[in-house]
């Protein structure tokens, strides 16, 4: 292939290594997370006993499942703002007759610029 295939294909193998590389390091991520809940279980039921032990993973695992729900709920300025502008956009478009609009507009400076070329006389082909 050349040219857009070979490297629309190229991107792909890199994209799809890239995901590999993400779901082997998410995969050690949720192993390093369970040895970390097993360790902190061991050391709450050595001094506390196992129900004690259960209730504060529990709630530890519970905290960090609302914590990242609330942070994912969270909208930052940029976003915002980009979809508000995005809304605008889309209730311009809404409106009946906007895209003939903006394409009669359009014709309209077309002409405006042709008549100024004409003008000025570099609208005109010269023969050599």
């Amino acid at each position: 292939m050349t040219g857009f295939g070979s490297s629309l294909a190229m991107r792909a193998r890199e994209f799809g290594g890239a995901v590999a590389l993400v779901a082997v390091g998410v995969l050690f991520g949720i192993a390093g997370i369970g040895f970390l809940l097993a360790a902190l279980w061991l050391l709450v039921a050595l001094h506390h006993g196992a129900v004690i032990a259960f209730a504060t993973v529990g709630v530890l695992l519970i905290a960090l499942a609302f914590g990242l729900m609330a942070f994912s709920q969270r909208k930052s300025g940029a976003r915002a703002a980009h979809t508000a502008a995005q809304e605008e956009a889309n209730s311009a478009d809404a409106q009946p007759g906007a895209p003939f609009l903006r394409m009669a507009e359009g014709f309209a400076m077309g002409m405006e610029a042709g008549r100024a070329a004409r003008a000025t006389g570099r609208g005109r082909h010269r023969a050599g």
